[in-house]
């Protein structure tokens, strides 16, 4: 069937371009715009009307290029306006997100060095309370260790025979190192029994039943002599410290007991060659006299005791 070219020229169907114009042949459904209706005069491209490419002319264009449709160009422009967007907002986040990584990690570092610094200054204000401690502790021990050697130079054995001697004289107990703690008088079926108590670092505790009252130790030198007289006469020197007990025992052995039955005898008055003298009542002759006897120091009650015997 023949159609006519743009010119009117009548071609065969098969034909693209007229033989004798060489007008590009249009087909019937490139006539009229697909968009609005126009009808496609001659060879045009594109619509007069509303700008829409017609189909079927793709020989006036270079085959290696492509002109991208209005709908393509539409949704390049779109995928843009969503990607852009997106792109700045991830850059946000990854700052914000940067910044509070960084706020967070510099927060713990300042912490950390905080207590850090707390700790080092703690451990030197410590340091600094347990130096001042330990040397006021020092300090206290050398007062105390003063003081009990001064106590123990006081309680010479000559200083202990005159306290025996003149129980009732209480300078010669304070030239022991001794103050007069109390004096209990008490009456018996049998007569007046009478206590009287020197102390060093001590106090009177509860009272006793049969008079007189417990001691009390404040320290671990304490000491107290305790003179008793009823129908007999004794007297015991206790100590809350062994060495203090075993000294005084030492210095009584020194200043020359005798040695009787175990018993260790106090000389009432000295010869020459270290004896002392007693009368024997029954024949008048010359013996060893003894104004006391001592024993060797017995733990009582949580007390180093020694025990006296005195005849005077």
């Amino acid at each position: 069937m023949a159609k006519k070219c743009p010119n009117g020229h009548e071609v065969n169907d098969n034909l693209k371009f007229c033989p004798k114009c060489g007008a590009e042949l249009i087909e019937s459904g490139n006539r009229f715009c697909k968009k609005c209706g126009t009808e496609r005069k001659g060879t045009e491209k594109f619509c007069s009307k509303c700008g829409t490419p017609f189909d079927g002319f793709s020989m006036t264009q270079p085959t290696s290029q492509s002109t991208p449709s209005y709908d393509e160009a539409e949704t390049s422009t779109d995928y843009k306006k969503i990607i852009i967007p997106i792109v700045i907002g991830l850059i946000v986040l990854a700052l914000i997100g940067g910044g509070w990584y960084g706020y967070n990690a510099y927060s713990k570092y300042s912490a950390a060095k905080q207590a850090r610094e707390k700790f080092v200054a703690d451990s030197l204000e410590q340091v600094r309370k347990d130096s001042i401690k330990l040397a006021e502790q020092k300090e206290q021990e050398r007062i105390e260790a003063e003081k009990v050697e001064k106590f123990r130079e006081k309680m010479s054995f000559e200083n202990f025979i005159g306290m025996l001697n003149h129980y009732e004289n209480q300078s010669y107990a304070n030239k022991c190192g001794l103050n007069l703690l109390y004096r209990s008088d008490t009456e018996e079926e049998y007569g007046t029994s009478t206590e009287i108590v020197y102390g060093y670092d001590v106090e009177k505790g509860s009272k006793k039943d049969y008079g007189g009252y417990d001691i009390v130790a404040k320290s671990n030198h304490a000491c107290y002599f305790m003179y008793m007289l009823d129908t007999s006469t004794g007297a015991q020197i206790s100590f809350k410290d062994s060495d203090d007990a075993d000294l005084l025992f030492k210095k009584a052995k020194e200043y020359g007991l005798i040695i009787y039955e175990d018993m260790y005898y106090i000389p009432n008055k000295r010869l020459p060659n270290g004896k002392s003298i007693r009368l024997a009542e029954y024949d008048n002759s010359i013996y060893e006299r003894v104004c006391g006897t001592i024993s060797a120091p017995d733990y009582i009650n949580g007390w180093y005791v020694i025990h006296i015997g005195i005849d005077f």
